[in-house]
């Protein structure tokens, strides 16, 4: 069995008085496999020379605008590992715009006790909570394979007068197992193995003064082929209904172009006065899929269209795929073969006219039951103040016999014909056995 845990919210988390800076989670458990979870404390433990990825994402519930943000301390040295993550409730007051995802690859050089803790600089209230039922969750998992691992020390800027177009982003390394994979510091290439699987995964933390659009994808070196959707961060305004997390998540196996660059799209519309932050949000990384270890990784080559969204199944094209995992994209059902662990992970890019409550999930197909909480993508608009990445990933251990699963709208989705889910942004479902 795979080394990992999987965690969620059962109900809300309050705070009764004073701010929730320096407040930890409380997870509830849903499994674990030789990771220890201390539920006095709200901490984990992390054994010394093991790499382990830890994916979490939190859901607001607020009432006013706050800055919102958590990321992995240590529990009894308070060190910081990793950068923040942050979720923004949409507002007109604001354009710091981040996806709300923390994905932080670690290897301890020390046995230790780990914890997900709120910012200390958060000034937020006991009026905002914590949500069960959409977007919070903890999964750690053990890394095994060649990984790389980088992030921004200091915020990327562009000289005055310039706009983001096709600029491309350079990260500091932070950790490295990569055999196959380099990754120059100096110009942002990523290099790797012909014939090798790699799933990239990136977020960009976007501050910016003025509304604009925020996009970036993983291109080849010579900028022929975008690998995969664009990845979106959309300030929050009132202007537009545009929604989606910002998370790039990307699985692909290169042949015969190796080396590829994290840039900003063609026709992003943001100045000069924009800048990738450091402290909240942006990360690179690129794990190998071992060999043998089935996977797939589908998204939409056209937009989605719907007359009503309410409990409707995702079906999306198969865009690459190895190993005993089916899909029959033209009722849109997976079907996962019997005791093993997978990880999917998905996201929805939303284009609407006016705001709505966008939510999906993992579904058992032939029982209706649930896995993991739902995954929500707010559009920005003056109205509400609820606010979570838009992420989903759920870690899935099937039954003896396997099971059918399914990409499915909550039966309390409000979207209807007007909605469209977009092809060309951060649309996407990554299926990876542990």
């Amino acid at each position: 069995m795979p080394t990992f845990l999987t965690a969620r919210r059962n109900t809300s988390q309050r705070i009764s008085s004073g701010t929730w800076a320096n407040n930890d989670i409380e997870w509830d458990i849903q499994e674990s496999q030789s990771i220890t979870y201390n539920p006095i404390i709200r901490t984990f433990e992390l054994l010394a020379g093991i790499t382990y990825r830890i994916t979490a994402q939190l859901g607001w519930e607020a009432k006013t605008p706050e800055f919102y943000a958590f990321g992995l301390f240590n529990y009894f040295t308070d060190k910081q590992i990793g950068p923040l993550a942050e979720a923004l409730p949409p507002n007109r007051d604001t354009c710091n715009a981040s996806g709300g995802l923390l994905d932080v690859i670690y290897t301890p050089e020390k046995y230790g006790t780990y914890v997900i803790r709120i910012a200390p600089s958060v000034k937020a209230g006991p009026s905002i909570s914590i949500r069960a039922d959409v977007s919070t969750f903890l999964n750690v998992v053990t890394v095994d394979s060649d990984f790389l691992s980088a992030g921004r020390s200091t915020p990327q800027t562009i000289p005055a007068g310039e706009t983001w177009s096709n600029k491309g982003i350079v990260m500091n390394l932070v950790a490295k197992r990569r055999i196959g994979i380099e990754y120059d510091t100096e110009t942002g290439i990523i290099t790797l193995s012909p014939g090798t699987t790699y799933r990239v995964t990136a977020q960009l933390g976007w501050e910016a003064t003025s509304q604009g659009w925020y996009a970036f994808g993983l291109y080849d070196v010579d900028d022929v082929k975008q690998i995969g959707p664009l990845a979106e961060a959309l300030p929050p305004n009132r202007n537009t209904c545009n929604a989606s997390g910002g998370v790039l998540d990307v699985i692909f196996t290169p042949v015969d172009r190796t080396a590829y660059r994290l840039k900003i799209a063609s026709n992003v519309s943001a100045g000069s006065s924009s800048k990738v932050r450091a402290d909240v949000s942006t990360f690179l990384n690129i794990v190998e899929i071992p060999p043998g270890k089935s996977y797939l990784t589908a998204k939409f080559f056209t937009d989605q269209l719907a007359r009503v969204w309410k409990d409707k199944i995702i079906k999306m094209n198969i865009h690459q795929h190895y190993g005993d995992i089916k899909y029959y994209q033209h009722i849109g059902v997976f079907t996962l073969p019997g005791g093993k662990t997978f990880r999917i992970t998905a996201q929805l890019g939303w284009k609407a006219t006016e705001p709505r409550f966008y939510a999906f999930g993992i579904f058992n197909y032939n029982t209706g039951d649930q896995y993991g909480p739902l995954a929500e993508a707010l559009p920005p608009n003056r109205n509400t103040c609820n606010a979570s990445g838009g992420v989903l990933d759920v870690i899935l251990t099937t039954p003896a016999r396997g099971g059918d699963y399914c990409l499915r709208m909550s039966p309390n989705v409000s979207a209807d014909g007007s909605s469209v889910l977009r092809a060309d942004v951060s649309t996407f479902m990554n299926i990876v056995e542990l």
